[in-house]
C-alpha cells in the first residue's frame, strides 16, 4: 500500500498563490483544467474564510489550468452574479510549487 501512495504522490504537484480584494467576504478559489474546445474540467476548490488570502492545492501533474477567485455572495455556488477574476495566463501543471497571485476587482 505505501508503494502506492508513493506512486500516486508522484502524479501530484501543489500550487498555490494569494487573492487580494476581498474585503473581508469569504472567497472561492477554484482550479479549473484546460480541455481545447470543451468546458473547463473543475479539479478542485478552496473557500477562503474571510480575512484568509493565502491558498493551496494539490492537483495532478500535467497538462493546464486557469485559476478562478470569486466572491460567492449569495452562497449560491461562483456564477454570473459574482465578483470574480480568471487568471489571464494558463498554468502549466508541470512544476511543483508554481504561486498564482489573484486581484479581485472592486463591488
Amino acid at each position: 500500500m505505501i508503494w502506492l501512495a508513493a506512486a500516486f504522490a508522484a502524479d501530484t504537484i501543489e500550487i498555490g498563490g494569494r487573492v487580494d480584494g476581498a474585503k473581508g467576504a469569504a472567497v472561492v478559489v477554484e482550479v479549473l483544467l484546460l480541455q481545447g474546445d470543451a468546458p473547463a474540467l473543475l479539479l478542485g476548490s478552496q473557500t477562503l474564510e474571510p480575512g484568509e488570502q493565502d491558498w493551496s492545492m494539490t492537483v495532478p501533474r500535467g497538462g493546464a489550468v486557469r485559476i478562478r477567485a470569486a466572491i460567492d455572495a449569495n452562497g449560491d455556488g461562483v456564477g454570473e452574479d459574482d465578483i470574480q477574476v480568471l487568471s489571464l495566463q494558463p498554468l502549466s501543471l508541470s512544476v511543483d510549487g508554481q504561486r498564482m497571485d489573484l486581484k479581485l476587482p472592486s463591488s
